[in-house]
């Protein structure tokens, strides 16, 4: 029934499938594999925890107004700066510790989601949220 196209194309399809099975073996055959995928998933994000400790280091150590306002200007300043610089990393990163201490952050939000790419508002968004988390831990 079925036509030589057919029996070419589950020819194909099985040869795949062996070429990609047999490609796999290291995983497959290292005992040790999980561990070492998990030691070094834990490795990045241990990484990732002592950049943003790192980070955390340049915020206001007092809680006054004054103090953080002047703070959410300057990083804003900051990023704007890297922004002209095409240095978006950077800008992002700026962004991020500027409204991170402010509680009702949705407008500004809101205004960097129309002026800045897609891409680098939800790379601050996440950001944010990172330091939003650590903050009371670091009892900023």
């Amino acid at each position: 029934m079925f036509s030589i196209c057919g029996y070419l194309f589950v020819a194909g399809i099985s040869i795949l499938g062996f070429i990609l099975y047999d490609s796999d073996k290291k995983r497959r055959l290292d005992q040790c594999y999980k561990y070492k995928l998990n030691k070094k998933r834990a490795e990045i994000k241990l990484k990732e925890a002592e950049k943003l400790k790192y980070r955390l280091l340049a915020f206001p150590a007092s809680n006054k107004i004054k103090h953080i306002k002047i703070f959410v200007i300057l990083e804003i300043q900051k990023a704007e700066e890297y922004m002209m610089h095409r240095n978006y990393n950077k800008a992002t990163e700026h962004f991020a510790n500027g409204l991170s201490l402010i509680d009702y952050n949705y407008k500004l939000a809101n205004i960097l989601y129309k002026n800045v790419p897609l891409k680098m508002y939800r790379e601050i968004i996440d950001q944010m949220q990172k330091i939003q988390t650590m903050l009371p831990k670091m009892k900023i």
